[in-house]
């Protein structure tokens, strides 16, 4: 990844919380909850599951799309 993409990451997620909602990872990443479901099952992307809620950290989030970026 190039010093842009890199930058462009860290400008999108500058207002983002710590922690994050299934649903709201998803949007961020760009796939349906159920996708980022799969995802976590397969273990390709951290989540946690306290009380019944999943949260993901937004820092798992970022490195994520970072290692996926530009991938077909």
């Amino acid at each position: 990844m190039d010093s842009t993409e890199h930058d462009a990451l860290d400008r999108l997620f500058s207002d983002v919380e710590p922690t994050l909602r299934k649903k709201d990872a998803a949007a961020l990443i760009g796939v349906s909850p159920q996708t980022l479901q799969r995802l976590i099952d397969s273990e390709k992307i951290p989540a946690y599951r306290p009380a019944g809620q999943w949260v993901l950290l937004s820092e798992d989030v970022k490195e994520y799309m970072r290692t996926t970026q530009n991938r077909s």
